[in-house]
């Protein structure tokens, strides 16, 4: 009896105590809604954070947040990491292809995320649909479809830097491919194979035609047919990369060669022939 007369107690003092908050808080503290605050704020907010994280939060709360994440001007910076196919294309569909003037990043974190994309879009097609777009890192750039026609009237002002990991296109299709900004300022490229690529003056027509800002130049060949070493005058090519063009511009040329000789074990039974450029930092 005793202890539960003590309970009754502590329950209403405990009442009363919060009561007592409660008065304090209500007397002190004005509660502001959400809702309440300004466009403008939700603007600075919003830049603080992810684009597909803005939709889903925001975008099916009432009329007026769908107006703020679907008709204001901020620029969206989109990280998709989801690994469902399905979600990924109804993304794509309803914030990617309806915000692609907004978008200044997209992040693409899954390796099979990345495969299913780009089976849905042509890379060359979401360039056109990124005018804002100022950097592009391509993982493995590889030659188009027979049927795909690049677009040639596409112009990214913007655009300044493109590091191309592996290059697996021609020449010709990676000419083409560098018209779409004459502002870059950065080109980082990594190529395998196709004696094309070796045309010194092929590469300094296409850096004063289209590249002619270009501050920083960063490429690398390389070659693993041995036949390839005795079919090509290494001396010609290497003068042809050591004129004035180059020179004045304080290239960076270097000279790698790996040949088969008898006797060495035969995991180094290999040819490879690099050639390394740079100018700038």
């Amino acid at each position: 009896m005793y202890q539960i007369k003590r309970q009754s107690s502590f329950s209403e003092s405990l009442s009363v105590q919060n009561k007592k908050l409660r008065t304090f808080s209500e007397d002190n503290i004005s509660i502001t809604c959400i809702e309440n605050l300004s466009n403008e704020l939700f603007y600075e907010i919003f830049e603080y954070l992810d684009g597909y994280d803005i939709y889903k939060a925001f975008c099916n709360l009432n009329s007026r947040f769908q107006y703020l994440t679907t008709f204001s001007s901020i620029s969206l910076n989109i990280k998709l990491c989801s690994n469902a196919r399905s979600e990924v294309k109804h993304w794509c569909k309803t914030v990617i292809i309806p915000n692609i003037h907004r978008i200044l990043s997209l992040n693409l974190e899954n390796e099979s995320l990345i495969n299913d994309f780009f089976q849905t879009f042509e890379l060359m097609s979401i360039l056109y649909h990124t005018p804002q777009l100022r950097y592009l890192i391509c993982d493995n750039l590889v030659e188009s479809d027979s049927n795909v026609q690049i677009e040639q009237s596409i112009t990214l002002s913007n655009l300044v830097s493109i590091h191309i990991n592996v290059c697996h296109i021609d020449f010709d299709e990676f000419e083409m491919f560098m018209k779409v900004s004459s502002q870059l300022q950065v080109l980082v490229v990594a190529q395998e194979y196709g004696k094309a690529y070796l045309d010194a003056d092929r590469w300094k027509r296409l850096i004063i035609e289209q590249m002619p800002h270009l501050l920083r130049f960063n490429y690398q060949y390389s070659e693993y047919d041995y036949n390839f070493y005795k079919d090509t005058s290494l001396d010609v090519i290497i003068n042809r990369f050591s004129s004035p063009f180059w020179v004045d511009r304080g290239w960076i040329f270097e000279l790698e060669i790996n040949i088969y000789i008898p006797g060495v074990p035969k995991v180094l039974q290999h040819f490879v022939f690099c050639i390394y450029l740079g100018i700038g930092k």
